[in-house]
């Protein structure tokens, strides 16, 4: 379509100026009306000649930088999907890597709180509480990890999500993280 636009202007003009400058030549006498008739046939064939040729040069290079760049795409695709096989690899053993120092903490932290609480104070069971809170927390990250984990392997799923909520529980976490900070 560039092409085009670039080939409209020569291809209304240029037949214009040649009629003009053959009838120029006519009427001062350069030469007759027969070689002024063979003017306008010669230019007739060349001029179109021309401008397919350089119609045709234009869509040839226009063709070879549209193959270059289809080769980028495909070789940039084959390092995004290479990245994302590792990010998925990586992702699954990290998760699973931090899966059981995590059930360790939660399940010390359950034997303190069920089997020693009454030589724990009133702070310390509040923190213990906190610690298993965190535990739990921490493992639904690493589910949602293990889930990002496999994403590649299944399709994409709309979901509708509760943007109010998930605001609130960010405010809270915020919150509770840093009290003296304004949410």
């Amino acid at each position: 379509f560039c092409s085009r636009r670039r080939l409209l202007p020569p291809a209304i003009a240029t037949p214009a100026v040649l009629g003009w400058v053959i009838s120029a030549g006519q009427q001062t006498g350069l030469y007759g009306n027969q070689f002024g008739f063979s003017l306008v046939v010669v230019s007739s064939i060349i001029f179109p000649a021309a401008l397919i040729w350089w119609n045709a040069s234009s869509l040839y290079g226009m063709e070879r930088e549209t193959k270059r760049a289809e080769r980028r795409v495909i070789e940039n695709t084959a390092q995004v999907v290479a990245l994302n096989k590792e990010l998925e690899a990586f992702s699954y053993s990290v998760s699973h890597d931090l899966r059981a120092p995590i059930r360790a903490i939660d399940g010390f932290s359950r034997v303190l709180l069920e089997e020693h609480s009454t030589h724990l104070d009133a702070e310390g069971q509040r923190l213990l509480g906190i610690i298993r809170t965190n535990t739990k927390e921490m493992g639904q990250l690493i589910d949602g990890l293990l889930a990002f984990s496999r994403v590649g392997r299944r399709g994409l799923e709309k979901s509708t999500i509760e943007m109010t909520g998930l605001a609130r529980s960010v405010m809270y976490e915020l919150l509770q993280s840093e009290p003296d900070r304004s949410v």
